[in-house]
């Protein structure tokens, strides 16, 4: 694989500092933008919301993000690249994406599913409406005085 390291005489510390950084880090592993595109996944969008997630959740090994990838995935911002990148970091680990996604539909369906979900739920709390409740109605008199009319 080649990395910028090898031009650094021709690019420069700043190029080579900008470049080479990790970009993902879990416990003490971290991956440069380089190692996520050797994976096959070179998508720097992702593994930064990837390296949010981790640490605002304190995810300190692969092993413990396997078991909350099926959580991760639900999360707003969250799409198949983001799966994707936690799927080959697991499978660089020898953890296999069974173990780490456990829905039996795409992760696409599995987000519809969901937000259709959460479209009924809030329909019906809207909707609902207790039976003996009064409404009532502000109501002016002749003289300009305002009162209170039960429906």
């Amino acid at each position: 694989m080649v990395t910028p390291d090898r031009y650094g005489t021709i690019l420069g510390a700043t190029f080579l500092k900008q470049h080479s950084g990790p970009i993902l880090k879990i416990g003490a592993k971290t991956w440069t933008r380089y190692e996520l595109g050797a994976l096959g996944c070179p998508h720097l969008f992702a593994a930064r919301l990837l390296d949010g997630v981790v640490q605002q959740m304190k995810i300190t090994s692969v092993k413990q993000l396997a078991s909350v990838t099926d959580e991760i995935a639900l999360l707003e911002g969250v799409g198949a690249t983001v799966l994707y990148l936690i799927l080959a970091i697991c499978d660089q680990a020898n953890i296999g994406a069974d173990s780490c996604y456990h829905e039996n539909v795409t992760l696409q369906s599995l987000k519809t599913r969901r937000r259709n979900s959460l479209k009924k739920k809030t329909r019906r709390v809207g909707k609902a409406r207790p039976s003996n409740a009064t409404q009532t109605r502000t109501t002016t008199d002749a003289n300009g005085a305002q009162g209170h009319a039960h429906l």
